[in-house]
């Protein structure tokens, strides 16, 4: 779905649904069993393998918007 704004907006999920997402992830990686989940090394690890790109903006680039995505 498109907001009004521009972008997109996500499909609610239940509570249920976030966490059994987020332990997948975590599995996927080896960290299910680990309190800590190091985001940082996996953008990093994603990023240098082109699965996708961060740029860093100032809050002046981004005006009212949180985030943006290109297709």
């Amino acid at each position: 779905m498109v907001s009004d704004i521009g972008g997109y907006i996500a499909a609610p999920l239940s509570r249920k649904d976030l966490r059994r997402m987020a332990y997948e992830l975590r599995k996927l990686f080896g960290f299910e069993n680990k309190l800590d989940f190091p985001i940082v090394q996996v953008i990093e690890f994603l990023s240098n393998k082109g699965v996708f790109n961060l740029e860093i903006c100032s809050i002046d680039e981004m005006g009212t918007k949180y985030g943006e995505t290109v297709p």
